[in-house]
């Protein structure tokens, strides 16, 4: 009789401390500094819709269903998010049924804030008849606008390095100086026109692979931006790769992305059934830009990259935090 009412005991304590947790972080107990999802796990059934979000760092478990139009069945939750938990949880992010990614991703990341430049910029692109023509014509709009020679890409990113610069920076520049620049550009101006948009950081699977096989860091970063737009009309999330000016594709796996001219052979090359090719690209951060999952210079990137896949960096291995 002691041995069944000290387990009965045991299970009212569990979840009676699970309860004062969950209200815990309810009520502000994550701080707005916090990165949102150290270690996000979101899994989506094609079958059922059934969405599955575990945030371990807070021990926050939350389960619910959603009906989700998106490549891959892939939802575009971010991965990381410094926007404040009751935010989060304000979008469905975090542990609510009534999930908004739409509206989500409207909101302005600090590097791509829609400022009276993004803004005037966005009300002089033609607003098409669909959401694709649309955001087509954003596409027309930053190839044309921001492409630049190298000698002046490379004297810009001498100074400012890769991850550096706001949308407003980019586009007063007239000089994108890569993908994360012609990604955070499009991005911003896309969010004035209403359109939903992702900053989706991907890496590739061969040059990962390589040095997670050959346990050393490969300097010659192989890795690319998109961003998945919404489009009302159609229902449904699509992805466009900025910097070539077009949607692309996913291939229930990979983002498909342009082949680097060092590889000089194809085992990387993947043609899906629409005929959309490419090298294979895996998905390494998601948010409203990349300053907002917390990747402010190479040295970030190269710590993070480090610490997921426990690559050494130099003679000693970057801890996991």
């Amino acid at each position: 009789m002691a041995r069944v009412s000290l387990e009965f005991y045991m299970v009212v304590i569990v979840a009676c401390v699970s309860v004062l947790a969950l209200l815990f972080l309810s009520f502000g107990g994550v701080k707005s500094s916090d990165l949102y999802g150290h270690a996000v796990k979101s899994t989506i059934s094609s079958s059922d819709s059934l969405i599955s979000v575990s945030k371990s760092k807070d021990v926050l478990v939350s389960t619910h269903t959603s009906s989700l139009d998106h490549i891959s069945h892939l939802a575009p939750f971010p991965t990381k998010s410094s926007k404040s938990h009751m935010l989060l949880k304000s979008y469905g992010v975090v542990d609510s049924a009534n999930v908004d990614l739409q509206g989500f991703y409207l909101l302005e990341g600090e590097q791509t804030q829609v400022t009276s430049v993004i803004q005037d910029i966005a009300n002089s692109i033609q607003t098409g008849i669909t959401d694709r023509e649309t955001v087509e014509n954003i596409l027309d709009w930053t190839s044309r606008e921001l492409y630049c020679s190298k000698s002046e890409s490379d004297a810009i990113r001498a100074q400012v390095g890769r991850y550096g610069r706001t949308a407003e920076d980019v586009v007063l520049s007239g000089c994108a100086c890569g993908c994360t620049d012609y990604t955070h550009a499009f991005v911003a101006i896309a969010r004035a026109k209403g359109i939903p948009a992702t900053v989706l950081e991907t890496i590739s699977e061969r040059w990962l692979s390589s040095m997670v096989q050959n346990q050393q860091w490969d300097s010659e970063v192989y890795g690319h931006f998109y961003s998945e737009v919404y489009l009302e009309d159609e229902e449904k999330w699509d992805i466009v790769d900025p910097t070539k000016g077009w949607f692309t594709a996913w291939d229930e796996q990979y983002v498909l992305g342009p082949i680097p001219p060092a590889w000089n052979d194809l085992n990387e090359y993947y043609s899906d059934a629409s005929g959309v090719g490419g090298a294979k690209y895996l998905v390494f951060e998601r948010a409203l830009d990349s300053w907002n999952y917390g990747i402010h210079s190479e040295d970030d990137f190269k710590k993070s990259v480090s610490r997921r896949y426990f690559i050494p960096l130099g003679q000693s291995l970057i801890a996991v935090s």
